[in-house]
């Protein structure tokens, strides 16, 4: 049986996977608005059929929300919200300042997703409905890299953000699914040298410079992940079509081999020093076992 069609809000469709799954989204009976900040970069997706709209997600609040109640007319709804949207910095984090590196990668991958969601809920609280898909990494839990502190920071932050207000929609009752992926390395220009400056003012991180270069060029072109199967499987998960058909879909995921296997390898040694400390661990409670608040709090 044909799922219902749906419209899709995609951030960041400029490059990557907001470029890529528009079409897709397109081929597969769905209605979709492709956003970017510069509009010229995305008038192509229009010819397709998609819906067009000039969206900045690090603008004020007040801006997001007019931008989405723009949206909204395009078409009459929003049933799923694609936060794509994000970049890449690099800085190593005694460098790296919290008022611009830091806060700058934090309003694009963290807090423009957030508003973009505050600014949806009033409608999706009216249709009773709605999907929140958000592109983070792997990085932001599983992997840690020398030089991208800003980065995985910000990644993690969104991805806890999100979590939490899954259980808060879901203590409400509100029939609002939320679905964070956590991409490996796929191929596409997020690995281009040319969009990163590694020029500071510094000598003592010439060395984490120099691999973060070195790996970029190593890596690029060179990425094990297909864009296109990525964003098949994205809308399968939306849709619950194809191999996720029937399948209890967890709040979180990776995608990519590289990614299914660093988070296999972390899972592995965090479970190994859990039982190694168990003891120190739990040596520190006032009542040996769990306490009857935690066991509230879980349920």
């Amino acid at each position: 049986m044909a799922s219902q069609q749906q419209v899709w809000l995609v951030t960041g469709c400029s490059t990557g996977f907001g470029r890529e799954i528009v079409p897709q989204i397109l081929d597969r009976g769905d209605k979709v608005i492709a956003t970017a900040r510069n509009i010229d970069s995305i008038k192509d997706l229009e010819g397709l059929g998609a819906g067009i709209l000039q969206l900045d997600v690090t603008a004020s609040f007040e801006d997001i929300q007019q931008k989405i109640d723009e949206a909204i007319t395009i078409y009459g709804r929003i049933d799923v919200l694609f936060a794509n949207a994000g970049y890449v910095h690099y800085a190593p984090i005694e460098e790296a300042d919290a008022s611009s590196d830091i806060l700058r990668n934090m309003s694009t991958n963290t807090f423009g997703a957030t508003n973009l969601l505050r600014a949806l809920m009033p409608q999706w609280r009216k249709q009773k409905s709605g999907f929140l898909l958000v592109n983070s990494s792997y990085m932001s839990w599983w992997s840690t890299h020398p030089g991208c502190g800003p980065y995985a920071a910000s990644k993690a932050a969104l991805d806890r953000l999100v979590t939490t207000f899954a259980k808060e929609a879901e203590l409400q009752q509100l029939n609002i699914k939320t679905l964070v992926v956590h991409p490996g390395h796929f191929r596409t220009d997020a690995t281009k040298l040319s969009k990163y400056n590694f020029d500071r003012p510094t000598t003592s991180y010439a060395e984490i410079n120099a691999f973060s270069r070195g790996t970029l060029a190593a890596m690029h072109g060179q990425q094990p992940g297909d864009v296109k199967k990525a964003c098949k499987v994205l809308i399968d998960l939306i849709k619950g079509e194809g191999d996720v058909e029937g399948k209890e879909i967890s709040p979180t995921l990776p995608l990519g081999t590289d990614a299914w296997e660093t988070c296999v390898q972390e899972t592995e040694k965090y479970l190994e020093m859990l039982k190694d400390w168990e003891g120190v661990i739990r040596s520190t409670d006032i009542v040996s076992g769990s306490s009857e608040w935690g066991a509230q709090v879980t349920e």
